[in-house]
């Protein structure tokens, strides 16, 4: 029984060693088996496909034969600490036949067996690797964002193309040892650190968000994140991406102004609409007591001041709707070198007598689309704040230009469009402004001055946009600032004359009759005393239903329908469709404290429709009122 079991075991072993020497021959992966003296004594059959031997040559080598960076006396050595450690990873490279050094990755393990050592070592061809590392590389080398890596040290190993544009290194100064934390704005490096640290442990903070520090020492935000690099199981350092979120920094800082401008423009449409309506009375019987009261009246005085407290209101006003796009526009054809022209005068009149006042003016310069009054507006508001940058006297130079705005200047000008514009431009030789203020110049009540509303700015950039245009400031500390108005070109013929100018009210009476529809008692009551005081026959009502059921009562003609645009239950244009279905040929002057779309488009008024601006004088309502009469007969 001893013998059959003894016999049994040998029999054992014989196919365990047969199994074990066909299951490395088939092995997907070189093997070779490997002496003390570096002889190789065993290789599978991957081994000699993979390197380009036969079996017979590869086991007529030593491993020193194969590496080139195997030194004979390191052999020793190497043996010594791969038997301490009993596995060991590591990168080799091993010369094929035919010459070529192949990559390689050997898992050794030292192997005692009956007195005998050997080095198992299984290899992997890197090359697959070593080729998507440089696909890697080519493609990290085209990307917008920076691709890094780090070591454990935190020292940079590898930066793209973009990281050297963005930060102006060079790839020489990377390999002197720069660190990641070069780049790192010097406030934000003990959190860019900490950062770095908690992800060499494993954690995962996500991605954040630092200054960034070129080599000039400039900054600008960047958004980071990164994970680790593995090499045989083992953290070798991080690799990460940076985004330059300048741009998208940029644009949330317009979004949330644009927000903050569209709520208070909202607000001011609001109060400015209830504010007209409590100024046109004042403004209208301040009118009219003037009128009553002599030259010599002490009484004259005292209702002089009201008028022009009232005037200055109704110009905060409009100031307000100019700022949140709700003026209506009187659009008509304008040359703007004509209209400069005619304003010089009014400017030297009204700057500082040490300020020069010099017009620089394009020849031939195409018409634009525009409301005169509200350029006129434009034009005094810059400057003023020209003026008031130049307390010692400077220069003050008005410009026009006809410029093509063209995909550049449109990708630099956000909110700029494409095409020929006439440019209007105001500069001053005056203070300047820091880049914190410039920031912050369109903003609604923002000024630098000890007094002032903060308005002016803001309105001009209102009546920039309302036109369709764009406004941009620049400015330096100490060099003047320019602002610069682009108005798309129109090419139409610029009408001849002026806008309107209401003639004295003490003009020859009115006749006809008109109907007055108005929902706030105080407007409506003021308007029917001064239609009534110019001779007209005057019927009210305070709504659109109103209006009509009192048409039906009427026997008589009617020749003009004076009527507030947003009326209760009806709009003013519907009421005027309703009444014209009964008197095809009334005329009609439409009333409103801001734009509305039903006689406007954008805040531009429809061709042929008369309209009054909130808060009104009375000279410039009966005015009004009579060219329409007049003009419907």
């Amino acid at each position: 029984m001893h013998a059959q079991a003894e016999a049994d075991r040998v029999e054992d072993d014989q196919d365990r060693l047969v199994l074990t020497q066909l299951t490395v021959d088939r092995w997907p992966d070189p093997v070779l088996w490997i002496r003390p003296s570096g002889r190789i004594v065993y290789v599978n059959d991957n081994a000699c496909e993979t390197l380009g031997y036969s079996r017979e040559e590869l086991l007529s080598k030593r491993i020193t034969d194969l590496d080139p960076d195997f030194a004979e006396e390191d052999l020793s050595r190497r043996w010594a600490k791969l038997a301490e450690m009993k596995s060991r990873t590591f990168e080799a490279r091993l010369r094929a036949k035919d010459g070529v050094l192949l990559p390689m990755e050997v898992r050794a393990n030292h192997v005692e067996h009956e007195g005998r050592e050997f080095d198992v070592c299984i290899l992997r061809d890197l090359t697959p690797r070593r080729e998507a590392q440089e696909r890697f590389q080519e493609m990290a080398e085209l990307l917008p964002e920076v691709i890094f890596e780090v070591d454990l040290d935190l020292n940079l190993t590898y930066v793209n193309r973009r990281g050297f544009e963005l930060f102006g290194y060079t790839r020489e100064e990377l390999q002197q040892g720069l660190s990641g934390l070069d780049v790192i704005a010097p406030r934000d490096r003990d959190r860019a650190r900490a950062n770095l640290e908690r992800r060499l442990v494993g954690q995962e903070p996500g991605a954040l968000e630092y200054q960034a520090m070129r080599k000039d020492g400039t900054t600008f935000p960047v958004l980071f994140h990164a994970g680790p690099i593995m090499r045989q199981g083992e953290m070798v350092g991080l690799r990460g991406i940076l985004m330059d979120v300048s741009e998208r920094k940029k644009l949330e800082e317009e979004l949330r102004l644009a927000q903050r401008m569209e709520s208070i423009g909202r607000l001011s449409g609001g109060v400015a609409h209830d504010l007209n309506n409590l100024l046109s009375p004042i403004l209208g019987y301040g009118e009219m007591l003037q009128a009553e009261f002599g030259p010599d009246d002490e009484r004259r005085e005292s209702v002089e001041e009201i008028v022009r407290a009232a005037e200055r209101a109704r110009d905060l006003v409009r100031q307000l709707l100019a700022f949140s796009r709700q003026q209506t526009l009187e659009v008509k054809p304008l040359d703007l070198n004509a209209l400069a022209t005619g304003f010089e005068r009014l400017l030297r009149r009204t700057i500082r007598e040490n300020i020069r006042v010099k017009m620089e003016l394009a020849s031939e310069l195409p018409t634009i689309r525009a409301d005169r009054g509200q350029v006129e507006q434009v034009i005094m508001n810059l400057a003023v704040n020209a003026q008031d940058a130049m307390p010692d006297g400077g220069e003050l130079v008005l410009k026009t230009a006809l410029v093509e705005l063209d995909a550049a200047f449109v990708e630099a000008h956000r909110g700029a469009v494409e095409g020929p514009h006439v440019l209007l431009a105001v500069s001053d030789t005056g203070c300047g402004m820091e880049e914190e203020v410039l920031e912050k110049i369109f903003e609604p009540f923002f000024t630098t001055k000890s007094a002032g509303t903060g308005l002016g700015l803001a309105t001009v950039y209102g009546i920039v946009k309302q036109h369709g245009g764009s406004i941009w400031v620049s400015s330096e500390p100490g060099k003047g600032t320019t602002v610069s108005c682009y108005f798309p070109v129109a090419h139409v013929a610029p009408e001849k004359g002026t806008s309107r100018r209401p003639r004295d009210e003490r003009e020859a009476k009115g006749t006809g009759t008109i109907m007055v529809v108005e929902d706030e008692p105080a407007v409506r009551k003021l308007a029917v005393t001064a239609l009534k005081r110019q001779g007209y026959t005057v019927l009210s009502a305070g709504s659109g239903a109103d209006c009509l059921e009192a048409l039906e009562d009427h026997q008589g003609p009617l020749d003009l329908v004076l009527t507030d645009v947003v009326l209760p239950g009806m709009d003013g244009r519907s009421l005027l469709d309703e009444v014209r279905k009964a008197h095809p040929d009334v005329s009609a002057v439409f009333m409103s404290g801001y734009s509305e779309e039903v006689i406007t488009h954008h805040g531009v008024l429809e061709e042929g429709i008369d309209f009054v601006q909130k808060p009104f004088s009375i000279r410039y309502l009966t005015q009004r009122v009579r060219e329409a009469v007049q003009g419907g007969r």
